[in-house]
């Protein structure tokens, strides 16, 4: 299943809802309230308990989708992020998110990679 809403594309929906950002990775220019708008429906309507964000191709991320990982949260939906590139994930230890990457089907059910 893939279908786009916003700037994300929605790999899989259900309580595991993975979003991804398609062939043209993280854009330019981010729009932290229509992000959440799509995150807010994306939630409702699939029952969604845990929110995973595919970064294959993603190269960079804005600030505001970190502020998003957290906004995710705190609505009491789990976060978490498949296949961050070296440098992304790099990124992510620095400002101490590298809690949220998980490599394998396994990790995913159970524990985050360190």
């Amino acid at each position: 299943m893939v279908s786009a809403t916003g700037i994300f594309e929605v790999l899989q929906s259900g309580q595991l809802t993975v979003v991804g950002f398609g062939d043209e990775g993280m854009p330019n220019h981010f729009y932290y309230d229509e992000c959440q708008d799509d995150l807010v429906k994306l939630i409702s309507e699939h029952g969604c308990k845990v929110l995973a964000f595919d970064l294959s191709g993603v190269h960079f991320l804005a600030s505001g989708i970190l502020g998003l990982f957290s906004w995710v949260r705190s609505q009491g939906v789990e976060v978490h992020l498949y296949n961050p590139s070296s440098v992304l994930r790099s990124t992510l230890t620095h400002v101490g998110l590298s809690h949220l990457v998980f490599d394998s089907a396994s990790d995913r059910m159970g524990t985050a990679s360190s």
